[in-house]
């Protein structure tokens, strides 16, 4: 079983093969759930706050995010084509992540630029770079200029250098992101 917010729908508990809207549950694991989207097949792992659908409104990509308990939203993106969990930080300069993230997932870094980046915690050594390509859902951006940290962060931040490239609306706890 997986639970499910569509289209600003309250949260509604699917069994596999069940549908809501345009949203069917295909099967579900330990870590995940695959989902028909559309009639695309997407896999979303569990405690994500994402769903995908093709945008209605003039063609254009639209992805809605719902905020987690915390009034976070965090999603599943693609960085030059390996997935990480990331959570959308308006106050990030650009797509952030750790050196050891990094390297967990194959991605080269040592190639960019050395700077020192001022954090919330203090002055940090960092390798500014460009991702290729950086996919939130059906979304794709190219050339995203991002930084990988010298220091532990907990996580992936999804910061402007992204964010500016799409249409942003947030209420009734959900974010909006259509891409310009």
């Amino acid at each position: 079983m997986a639970v499910v917010k569509v289209d600003g729908s309250g949260p509604k508990t699917l069994r596999v093969g069940q549908s809501q809207g345009s949203v069917k549950l295909l099967a579900v694991d330990g870590s995940s759930g695959t989902f028909e989207i559309d009639g695309s097949r997407t896999r979303i792992a569990m405690g994500s706050s994402s769903f995908s659908t093709a945008s209605s409104d003039k063609g254009k990509a639209r992805e809605v995010l719902t905020a987690d308990g915390n009034g976070h939203f965090v999603t599943t993106v693609q960085v030059n084509g390996h997935s990480v969990q990331a959570l959308v930080d308006t106050g990030a300069t650009t797509v952030s992540m750790s050196a050891a993230t990094a390297r967990q997932l194959g991605l080269e870094y040592r190639n960019g630029q050395r700077a020192v980046s001022q954090t919330a915690n203090g002055l940090v050594p960092v390798w500014i770079v460009r991702w290729d390509t950086v996919r939130l859902g059906t979304i794709t951006l190219y050339q995203v200029e991002g930084a990988v940290i010298e220091a532990d962060m907990p996580g992936v931040l999804l910061g402007m250098s992204f964010l500016n490239r799409v249409k942003m609306v947030r209420g009734n706890g959900q974010l909006e992101l259509v891409k310009n």
